[in-house]
């Protein structure tokens, strides 16, 4: 089981501690004689770093500088020297980092251009690339230390430690969002896309088929495949003469850009990492800057992508503010989940509606879907709402709180997800829903779901804050609903799944090999049980309980289906599709 600890950030190496020798210099400045190329072209050995899972500082340094290098060696003894405490008490020291990685990039692509045949002494950009990276981290640790002043007098020490994490981590947790499975579930996406678009709109669709030169989304997946596959490797680059490579390279290339305006700026933290993860160096020459971004792009792009066909298209009378509001609602949060729960339920014989469904019968504060088997109740809100990069990259706890609040519960003017689910459960304790009338309020217990499409509503603490507001309404539910007589009912508290682990989740349903409820009931009491404070505890276990409980549900579920052993784990049926 993955815990809350072991994703944190660790003890990172900093300029001031290796070195100390007063230099003023700025990242930028450092690495400004090696231009933009080269700057790029070594960050894509570090990303390929991170991708070889080279963790332990020694293997990252001799990756750095070479495992014979004199110069590593020397760097190595002023690292020791420098943190000798630090590793006498046990540190672990990291040199590499998502983060950091991120920083360099946006740097590098403000660099300007050298003459690449000028002669460039091997040691010294080496030197100064690690010079560089070692500032960039030490501003890093030095925005997670002010962390601690932003946050409320309010929280407690254990909610300030927690804090500390989830305000870091936010900061660049869905660029490092990746894996096998992860890469093939965007294709999934797509896949239900590609079949939206052609039901929304036919012409629309063929426009984007032509754009993209793919006859249909088999054509399209099997050119962007062996893109993925190089994601998983130790590739720093890709050649684009090679024959295999520019039939993705054709697709991937003319992937519309998000435009780079003052509100998806706000709206989106490096956004210029986020639209050219893959980025061309040279004639058939391009570095893959982050391999999370190219996987995500393969699924995001075709939203993009659309939206610049609607543009220059008039003809296809869809509205940009339109299209937008449809593909949210139609699509985010209606037609893909719609099919991921017929696809867990349809085979049992449980009540369930769809938002659409519902709204034919009732015009108003309906979920976006219902099932009931029994006495269980699941309310699911579907949300295709994202934390904004200002917040994210704010590393203040109230502009975090402050965004999330606007998003996932309330405004002066508008319910959101979190008191949503509460007004669904107020709807279903009155006998409020007219398709499903047939059970005892009292008798009910609700398992309300909110599902995501921002993989950083899973970061560790961030679910905790949404419980938080979760139970303070709920607590005012329970007294309103005691007021007219109606008792005995139980309302777990709100969980969040983003919509990738659902799409890996419900064939185990479906199969009956996992109920949700017993993932929920599991999640819950592990939470409980992690936060119950006894005098048999001390202080660093108390914490390390306290640390541990805010594992995501969404981790929760990966973990539950990481430890099936891989002869019985159930690949989603989709998959089905890729195969000859």
């Amino acid at each position: 089981m993955k815990t809350h600890s072991s994703v944190t950030m660790s003890l990172l190496l900093k300029y001031s501690t290796v070195f100390n020798d007063g230099d003023q210099r700025t990242p930028a400045e450092i690495l400004a004689p090696y231009g933009r190329t080269m700057t790029l072209k070594m960050i894509g050995v570090l990303n390929s770093m991170l991708q070889r899972k080279l963790k332990e500082l020694p293997q990252q340094m001799f990756s750095w500088f070479g495992s014979d290098s004199d110069l590593g060696e020397q760097m190595m003894k002023k690292i020791f020297n420098g943190y000798r405490n630090e590793i006498r008490a046990g540190a672990r020291l990291f040199l590499v980092n998502d983060h950091a990685n991120l920083r360099m990039n946006v740097m590098a692509k403000n660099l300007p251009e050298i003459d690449l045949e000028t002669a460039i002494d091997v040691d010294q950009s080496h030197l100064n690339f690690f010079k560089a990276y070692l500032k960039i981290n030490e501003d890093f640790l030095r925005k997670q230390e002010n962390i601690g002043a932003t946050i409320p007098e309010e929280f407690t020490g254990l909610e300030k430690a927690t804090w500390m994490t989830t305000a870091t981590l936010i900061s660049y947790y869905d660029f490092a969002y990746i894996d096998e499975v992860l890469a093939a579930i965007q294709m999934i996406k797509a896949m239900y896309c590609f079949d939206f678009l052609q039901k929304y709109n036919p012409q629309l669709y063929q426009h984007y088929l032509d754009n993209k030169g793919v006859v249909d989304f088999k054509d399209y997946a099997k050119k962007m495949f062996p893109l993925t596959n190089l994601c998983f490797t130790d590739a720093v680059g890709i050649n684009g003469s090679d024959q295999a490579n520019q039939q993705f390279l054709e697709i991937f290339n003319h992937q519309v850009d998000i435009p780079e305006n003052e509100e998806n700026v706000a709206k989106r933290d490096f956004l210029a990492i986020r639209n050219r993860p893959l980025y061309k160096v040279g004639e058939n020459d391009f570095v893959m800057l982050n391999r999370a971004m190219i996987i995500n792009k393969m699924y995001t792009s075709i939203y993009w992508d659309c939206k610049a066909i609607i543009d220059t298209n008039p003809a296809l009378g869809i509205s940009q503010n339109g299209f937008r509001t449809d593909y949210t609602t139609e699509f985010s949060e209606g037609y893909l989940v719609y099919k991921l729960f017929e696809k867990a339920y349809g085979n049992k014989s449980y009540k369930q509606f769809s938002g659409e469904q519902m709204r034919v019968l009732m015009n108003h504060s309906e979920p976006d879907y219902y099932v009931r088997n029994g006495n269980k109740v699941f309310l699911i809100e579907v949300k295709d709402s994202f934390i904004t990069g200002k917040a994210k990259q704010s590393f203040d706890v109230p502009t975090i709180v402050n965004d999330l609040k606007s998003k996932y519960y309330k405004t002066d003017y508008s319910e959101k997800a979190v008191k949503q689910l509460l007004t669904r459960i107020r709807l279903s304790l009155t006998m409020g829903y007219p398709f499903d009338q047939h059970y005892k309020p009292k008798s009910l217990k609700f398992y309300p779901i909110l599902i995501v499409y921002d993989v950083n509503l899973t970061v560790p603490g961030i679910e905790s804050v949404l419980i938080g507001w979760f139970e303070t309404e709920r607590d005012t539910l329970i007294q309103e609903m005691a007021d007219k007589g109606i008792t005995g009912f139980q309302i777990n508290n709100v969980v969040v799944l983003h919509i990738d682990c659902l799409i890996l989740l419900n064939e185990y349903i479906r199969a009956g090999r996992i109920k949700l409820e017993d993932l929920i009931d599991g999640h819950l009491l592990r939470r409980r049980n992690l936060l119950k404070i006894t005098n048999a505890k001390s202080f660093k276990e108390i914490k390390a309980s306290v640390l541990n409980s805010y594992l995501s549900f969404n981790e929760y579920v990966r973990n539950i289906i990481d430890q099936i052993p891989p002869g019985r784990r159930i690949m989603p049926s989709e998959y089905n599709i890729f195969k000859d």
